[in-house]
C-alpha cells in the first residue's frame, strides 16, 4: 500500500493543472492514486480527509475537491474489494498495561538502581472487544524500555495519534 508521502508525491504530479489534472490522474488509473485510495479506504477515511491529504500534497482547492470526489465515488466499492480479497482490518489497541520496575543489581552482583518500564500493548481485530459481544483477541506485545526509550515511545505515540486524527477528521 502507498504511504501518505507517496500520496503527496502522486498529488504533486497533478498540482499544476488543478481539477483537470486530478480528474485525469484518476481517469488514467494511476497506480499511486489507486494505492492511495486503497489506503484511505482501508482506514475508512472520509472524503474530507482525502481532500485534506491531497491539499497537503500540493493540489489546489479545485484539484483536491475533484480528487476527493473521485475517491468518495469509489469508496464503498474499494471497501468491498478489500473485504473480498481478505484484506485484514487494521488491529486496534484494546488495552495498555505498564509498570515501572527498578533493577537493583547487575548480573555481576554490583549494586545499581536503574528504572525499567514494561509496557504491554493488547491488540484487537476490528470490531473485537468493543461492546458488540466479541472478546478481544489475545494478541499482545510487551516492550521493555529505559527512561529515554519510554520518552521516545510516548513522542511516537503522540505523533501517531495526531496523524490518525488528521487523516480521519471529517
Amino acid at each position: 500500500m502507498a504511504s501518505m508521502s507517496e500520496l503527496y508525491d502522486a498529488a504533486a504530479l497533478a498540482r499544476s493543472s488543478g481539477a483537470a489534472g486530478a480528474a485525469a490522474w484518476h481517469a488514467q488509473g494511476s497506480l499511486a492514486a489507486t494505492a492511495a485510495e486503497l489506503d484511505l479506504a482501508r482506514v475508512d477515511a472520509g472524503v474530507a480527509a482525502a481532500a485534506a491529504a491531497l491539499e497537503e500534497g500540493g493540489l489546489d482547492a479545485a484539484g483536491s475537491a475533484a480528487g476527493s470526489e473521485a475517491y468518495g465515488g469509489r469508496r464503498a466499492d474499494l471497501r468491498a474489494a478489500l473485504a473480498a480479497v481478505g484484506a485484514a482490518p487494521l488491529p486496534r489497541l484494546a488495552g495498555l498495561d505498564w509498570r515501572l520496575d527498578y533493577v537493583v543489581r547487575a548480573s555481576d552482583g554490583a549494586p545499581k538502581l536503574v528504572p525499567v518500564y514494561y509496557v504491554t500493548l493488547r491488540l484487537a481485530a476490528d470490531g473485537a472487544g468493543d461492546g458488540r459481544g466479541a472478546a478481544p483477541r489475545d494478541d499482545a506485545a510487551t516492550l521493555t524500555l529505559s527512561v529515554e526509550q519510554m520518552s521516545d515511545f510516548l513522542l511516537m505515540v503522540r505523533d501517531a495519534n495526531h496523524q490518525a486524527q488528521r487523516l480521519t477528521s471529517p
